[in-house]
């Protein structure tokens, strides 16, 4: 979960993207629900319902 107005999501976003490649090749998927306003958070539901 991620909202950019949230200043441990930027903090996390960081540590996320330098941990990323240590699981490239593996079956692990990272997805970002974004929680930031209306708009994102009902586009990060349809992600979330696939």
């Amino acid at each position: 979960m991620y909202a950019d107005w949230y200043e441990a999501c930027q903090a996390i976003k960081t540590i996320i993207k330098e941990a990323k490649p240590e699981f490239e090749g593996q079956p692990v998927l990272f997805a970002k629900m974004d929680m930031t306003n209306d708009f994102t958070a009902h586009q990060s539901k349809l992600l979330a319902a696939k």
